[in-house]
């Protein structure tokens, strides 16, 4: 787990990252819904406001996405003001819907994010 943030952090994302990619190729009915979400502004936060104010913005972040998604889907830090969302079983709506209208609750920053689903038609 990730110190600052509760959340997973990178490698032991990945692992469960895999499983559920694994999970969703042998199921043809397993959508997989997976979001990357950069903190654009982190870096201005920790310039004009301090390490301890981009902290708490992140922070901040993460709580808002574990609150917002269900307790088995993965909350990954990947980076420094990266993170990685994978949704199980989402739905067949667009992939993008679950976190598009999270960014707007959040009320923290605009991030920049982009979703693709497992598995592709056709593949």
């Amino acid at each position: 787990m990730d110190d600052l943030t509760g959340t997973l952090r990178r490698g032991a994302g990945l692992a469960a990252l895999e499983r559920e990619i694994g999970r969703a190729r042998r199921h043809g009915d397993h959508l997989l819904t997976v979001a990357f979400i950069d903190l654009d502004s982190l870096k201005s936060v920790n310039d004009s406001s301090g390490h301890a104010a981009g902290d708490a913005l992140l922070c901040e972040l993460a709580g808002a996405l574990t609150r917002r998604l269900r307790a088995y889907d993965l909350v990954v830090r990947w980076g420094g003001d990266e993170f990685v969302v994978a949704l199980s079983h989402a739905g067949t709506r667009a992939p993008g819907a679950s976190c598009g209208t999270s960014r707007t609750i959040f009320g923290v920053a605009p991030a920049a994010t982009s979703t693709s689903a497992w598995p592709r038609s056709g593949g």
